[in-house]
This record gives structure tokens, sequence and C-alpha cells, in this order.
């Protein structure tokens, strides 16, 4: 069952401020500077989740929310198509505690090491049992899927036996830092990505760790829409088209 992940990015007009009545030790760091903020949204990075499924309700383009109380489909969609975020790769519970010790609580001397410890609880069980995980149409540049990389790279998806980066602008870089993933994921035995933004020279040294590792490279070129997202939603009916057996 699809999960989805609402956020509220920024503080309501006028605040802080009346009618909003707040104590002296308050934090008012913005969204992405705040402890908890912070670690919920990495927990919404965390195994898959479709670009539709992570909602800013601050950002979504006037849409009509006169229905959303009684569950209304066509408030739901407006709500849902206005709000959607980019989704950031996930990050191992290392880079993540570096990353905290930049982020603002209002009683860091106990929620910070609590922050950390819920991480990489979730975290460690939440990767730890993934045989596959479908990151298609994120709009994930070299940046992004290199961190994805490096977070696989740990260890942390030992189980992981098929990797979907579909309509993603991979690049030289990710397709190399993929290539230097592959000895960390043991049971991988396939990945989908597009070829087009993917040189001759970062291919080939793609296709030879693949093959070094008996892992199934499937280059697509000119993936459309309605592919991706039937990939997201079913990822073990496309596993069966292509041959290779369903993934439990």
């Amino acid at each position: 069952m699809a999960t989805h992940v609402f956020k509220l990015t920024s503080f309501p007009v006028g605040y802080p401020g009346p009618p909003y009545e707040l104590p002296p030790v308050a934090n008012l760091a913005g969204y992405d500077a705040r402890g908890w903020c912070y670690c919920e949204s990495s927990w919404a990075s965390i195994g898959n989740k479709c670009p539709d499924l992570v909602i800013d309700l601050h950002d979504t383009h006037g849409a009509d929310m006169s229905g959303v109380d009684t569950g209304e489909a066509e408030c739901w969609a407006s709500l849902l198509r206005g709000g959607q975020l980019r989704r950031d790769p996930p990050i191992s519970p290392a880079r993540f505690e570096a990353e905290l010790a930049t982020r603002s609580f209002t009683n860091g001397k106990d929620d910070k090491p609590l922050v950390a410890k819920l991480y990489r609880e979730g975290f460690t069980a939440r990767m730890g049992v993934c045989a596959r995980l479908v990151f298609a149409g994120h709009g994930w540049g070299p940046a992004e899927v290199a961190t994805m990389a490096e977070t696989l790279s740990t260890g942390c998806a030992h189980n992981l036996e098929m990797l979907v980066l579909l309509s993603n602008p991979v690049g030289d870089g990710g397709a190399l830092a993929i290539a230097g993933m592959l000895p960390h994921v043991p049971k991988l035995r396939l990945i989908l990505m597009g070829d087009a933004t993917v040189g001759t020279e970062a291919t080939a040294a793609l296709r030879a760790a693949c093959e070094a590792r008996a892992v199934d490279l499937r280059m697509i070129s000119k993936v459309g829409e309605v592919m991706w997202w039937g990939l997201c939603a079913s990822v073990h009916s496309v596993h069966d088209a292509l041959g290779e057996g369903a993934l439990e």
C-alpha cells in the first residue's frame, strides 16, 4: 500500500505574531534547518517513494480544499498535482548525523541523539529488507545518483535485487558512481535506466562493471512517463515481463 507524505514547509502568513503566541524558547528556524523536520523528510526518502507521494501543503497552487474532509476525488487529485515535491536520494545514518549537526532543535541536548538513533534504526530496518528500489522520474542528475550510490555502498541494501532509475538524467558521473557501488550490493541482478545522458566511455565502464558482477543492465532510450509510472506502481509485473521472475 502506498503512503502519502504531507509536508508544510513554510510558516503561515504573519507567523510569529498574533494570533500565534509562542514561548521565548520557540524554534523559529526554517523548515530545512529544523532537526525534526529534516529527520522526517529524510525518512520519507528511504525505500520506495514515487514522486507524487510526497506533497507540500504550502505549495498547492490554489487547489480546491473544500472537499478534503469528505474525501472527494477531484479535490484530492488537485491537491496531489499541485503540491508534488522533488524527492531527495536516501542518505546513510553517518551522513545524516553529519547533516543533523547543522540543524536546530528547541531541546537539542536531548532531541539530537534521539533523532540520530531513530533515523539509524528506521534506515537499517527498511533498507535491509528492500529487494527492489524504484527511483524512476525523480529528476536526479549525477550528484543525486552519486549520493544514492554512496548510501548503497555502505552495504545497507544487502538484499537488493532490482534498481530502477528510469527518467533520470544520470549522466557520466552518475553511471560511474553506480559502477563503483556494485561490489556492495551482492544480490543485485537487474538495473533499469535511460541511456540518453550517459556517454560512450561511461556506458562502457558501467557495462563492464555489471558484467563482472553478473548484473543485467538494461539501458533504455526514450522512456515515456506511462512506462515509469507503471514501474513505480507495479514492479512485479514489469519484472515478470522481462523474464526474471517476481521479486518478493
